[in-house]
């Protein structure tokens, strides 16, 4: 865990770096000194266009070349762990910045929050006039320390460096004066846009640290102290709380608390669709006397076929059962085929993931 320790640390003197070069970059004058302390100590905005001290400025492809073969070779040469813990920064990095651009987009100028602790702090961003990055930052920070001492390192961690990205998102888009999608009279547009690229955003965190906020680290906790809970009822009263605020907070306007429900809807329908609709697909059932000319007709179609003894309680007969799995485009064609076996008994149920070898 130190190692994340570590690489947190890093991450966040980057983000640091980053942020006060877009500062002075923006607000100071290009080689004009500014004094600190006056007769001791100068600030000035100079522009480095190589590497350090200048050193082959104007050669920026060779210098990129460079810093592509020095990281291919790091990465080819760094065993499994740091691979890991790159990746998982990198999913962490992406999911913010999808997350933070969503609601920078499409919640904020059209007053409706996101559910859960994000809702929260989009309500106090509605309330103060501040930027909504800096109330996701004391609202989510103690929750996910928490995590950290008590439920898991790794994702605490995890969750603190995306949450850092999602709020820094929203600062430095703020800061850029990124156009907004305003609207008066499609407000539903924004509460579909705010669902569906939002929840694109929670899809990759769930899918690979099985958290994607403040609800589900908050529902974490519970369940670590009160195993014998039902926690779905935790998302439901945070979310449910957030409308109700939210009615008051934005003048007692029922468009507001609806957008809010749409949004949570919509973004929801697609975390479902992204874990589980992507690898679905469906079973197949075959119960018959003569299996040969069906699995023949199904492997022609390119789809994998198990075969298994059978035998019918009701008639006593020796059967073959066939196993099939495929996805939803080949569901017309097999069925095609199974029309000219009307002996044939079929059963059809819908598989949510599908893991290893499946298309062919």
């Amino acid at each position: 865990m130190k190692k994340y320790k570590y690489i947190f640390i890093s991450l966040l003197i980057i983000i640091l770096d980053q942020l006060s070069k877009y500062l002075i970059n923006n607000n100071f004058i290009l080689n004009k000194e500014y004094p600190l302390i006056n007769n001791f100590f100068y600030m000035t905005n100079a522009h480095n266009t190589g590497a350090a001290f200048s050193i082959l400025s104007g050669y920026n492809i060779l210098l990129l070349i460079i810093t592509i073969l020095t990281i291919y070779i790091l990465m080819k040469n760094v065993n499994k762990n740091i691979k890991t813990i790159l990746f998982d920064l990198f999913i962490c990095l992406i999911s913010g910045i999808i997350v933070g651009f969503a609601y920078y987009l499409f919640s904020t100028p059209n007053d409706f929050a996101p559910g859960g602790v994000s809702g929260i702090a989009s309500i106090l961003s509605y309330l103060s006039g501040w930027n909504m990055g800096y109330f996701m930052i004391i609202c989510n920070t103690p929750i996910f320390i928490l995590v950290c001492i008590f439920v898991s390192k790794k994702t605490g961690i995890m969750l603190l460096i995306y949450m850092g990205v999602q709020s820094l998102t929203l600062i430095i888009l703020e800061l850029i004066n990124c156009p907004v999608y305003k609207t008066t009279n499609n407000i539903i547009f924004a509460c579909i846009g705010a669902g569906i690229v939002s929840g694109f955003g929670f899809s990759i965190m769930l899918r690979r640290f099985g958290a994607s906020g403040g609800t589900y680290a908050i529902s974490s906790l519970i369940k670590h102290f009160k195993p014998e809970k039902n926690i779905a009822y935790v998302s439901f009263i945070l979310d449910a709380s957030v409308v109700i605020i939210a009615y008051f907070a934005y003048g007692r306007k029922f468009e507001n608390c609806i957008c809010t429900l749409i949004n949570l809807f919509i973004a929801n329908v697609v975390v479902d669709y992204m874990l589980a609709g992507l690898k679905s697909g469906y079973k197949m059932e075959i119960i018959t006397k003569n299996p040969d000319e069906i699995v023949e007709k199904l492997l022609s179609k390119r789809l994998g076929v198990t075969e298994f003894n059978v035998k019918g309680m009701y008639t006593r007969e020796d059967k073959f059962q066939i196993e099939c799995i495929f996805r939803k485009r080949h569901l017309g064609e097999i069925l095609r085929i199974l029309k000219e076996y009307p002996d044939t008994f079929v059963s059809l149920s819908q598989v949510k993931e599908v893991i290893g070898y499946f298309e062919r």
